[in-house]
């Protein structure tokens, strides 16, 4: 054999063997699409912030006994024109017959709306999605043609903060043609990102897409039992059976094998019960009455409390509100569902 094939022999040897350990090894380096922005893991986001001119949001943890969870405050500024106090000059000649009359002057208006809330799943969602934060693609700006992708003035900011480590810093600039997706520059390392808008998309509508609506988080058929108290009667239990047969699974009433249908039409409204709004510090009712307590017992002998509030709202209006372990918080209720459901109280022996 000459000299050159044992040389191309060998070579080919060794390519071999590499490409095996490669394909048998037990932790192989996975290929990602895209350019990775923020290399980061969720548990290391401690806040999310966009700031836009429309609208501040600020995603931060917190934890308390029950456990850790993600709180959202909302600037909301909201432009109106109103007219300018008006002058009555007693001297201006009248108008020819059929000429309108000028258009009132007017001033911009700014209200400023702060709202704060418990997020939801949507907003633990969007923390796994910016970790890593990855983009499609990369692009070679210089700064002089920033404006050509909407970067001289950018519409808004967003701000990434890490445990141990500096926080990370976009302008988010226009969309791409054909794709709506952002234009983005990276302060720290000054290239233009093209970023999916659908990792956007959460923090721009924050007030209808993070807040937190569920009572009670716990899954239907993990549920073992209610105790229902009210100040108008004495407290009664009921007990989920076949909760694990969807076809099957009623309430009843403890030691019986059979489920009861207006236990069962009862819960139904009780498992349905959703907070519309998180109540506010200046929206804080008056005279309020608890008229109805849920104390969910799942399989695993876990506690979840649900409060039924009536009180008087802000302008003196009879409203309903909730509170719930899930929900922190004091949440308003859809009037219909909530008084409906303490009406119906006596369906229960």
């Amino acid at each position: 054999m000459s000299k050159q094939a044992i040389i191309l022999a060998g070579l080919l040897g060794v390519g071999m063997v590499a490409s095996y350990m490669s394909w048998t090894s037990e932790d192989p380096t996975e290929e990602t699409e895209g350019v990775v922005v923020i290399d980061t893991k969720p548990e290391q986001i401690d806040g999310i912030s966009w700031t836009s001119e429309k609208m501040d949001v600020e995603l931060s943890r917190r934890s308390d006994t029950v456990g850790d969870y993600i709180w959202v405050k909302t600037v909301e500024r909201i432009e109106k024109e109103v007219p300018l106090e008006l002058t009555v000059d007693l001297e201006a000649p009248e108008l020819p017959e059929g000429e309108a009359p000028p258009e009132p002057e007017t001033r911009t208006e700014i209200t400023t709306i702060v709202r704060e809330f418990k997020a939801g799943d949507t907003a633990q969602e969007l923390i796994e999605s910016f970790a890593p934060l990855m983009a499609s693609r990369s692009l070679d700006v210089s700064s002089d043609k920033y404006g050509d992708f909407g970067l001289d003035a950018p519409e808004a900011t967003l701000l990434v903060t890490r445990s141990g480590k500096e926080p990370r810093e976009l302008k988010i600039g226009g969309e791409a043609y054909g794709t709506r997706d952002r234009y983005a520059l990276d302060a720290d390392k000054s290239t233009v990102v093209l970023l999916d808008s659908d990792l956007l998309r959460p923090l721009k509508f924050a007030i209808s897409r993070l807040p937190d609506r569920d009572l009670l988080t716990v899954e239907t058929p993990a549920l073992s039992q209610v105790q229902v108290s009210s100040p108008t009667r004495e407290a009664v239990t009921l007990t989920q059976l076949n909760a694990a047969d969807p076809q099957k699974a009623t309430w009843g009433y403890p030691d019986e094998t059979e489920g009861d249908e207006s236990a069962a039409a009862w819960m139904n409204k009780a498992l349905s019960l959703k907070a519309k709004a998180y109540v506010q510090a200046e929206e804080m009712p008056t005279g309020t009455t608890t008229e109805l307590t849920l104390v969910y017992t799942d399989e695993d002998g876990s506690q979840h409390q649900v409060e039924v509030i009536q009180g008087q709202g802000p302008n003196g209006e009879t409203q309903w509100y909730g509170r719930s372990t899930n929900t922190r918080e004091l949440v308003t209720l859809h009037a219909a569902q909530a008084s409906e459901l303490v009406a119906d109280l006596d369906a229960l022996p």
